[in-house]
């Protein structure tokens, strides 16, 4: 199992690593959009996935990742669940995250 992640791993970077084209660090700001963390965002044609990296793109490395994640797009890949819904991959926004507390107010023993 872990050389068939690793393949696929090293098989999706490679198109990364064309438009990037900066050998020093494309494989840690792949990585770390691999491990991203996001929002699913679901009807009933679409589930669409927002990722938020950890990593700060520069507007230049943003424009590579969309172009990668809209070739990805392309493919029409559809949810295993029988469904027949297409996913979509999008780089979200941390600025259009907008947080709500939903736990009690915290009040303590006195």
């Amino acid at each position: 199992m872990k050389l068939i992640a690793r393949n696929s791993f090293y098989k999706e970077l490679q198109p990364f690593k064309e438009m990037y084209d900066n050998y020093r660090d494309d494989h840690v700001l792949f990585r770390n959009l691999t491990h991203a963390n996001g929002i699913m965002i679901s009807n009933d044609d679409m589930v669409e996935v927002q990722l938020f990296p950890t990593a700060h793109y520069t507007p230049s490395l943003r424009n590579i990742v969309e172009s990668l994640l809209g070739k990805l797009n392309d493919k029409h890949m559809s949810i295993p669940d029988g469904s027949g819904r297409e996913i979509h991959f999008r780089l979200g926004n941390k600025e259009g995250i907008e947080l709500a507390n939903v736990n009690p107010v915290f009040t303590p023993n006195t």
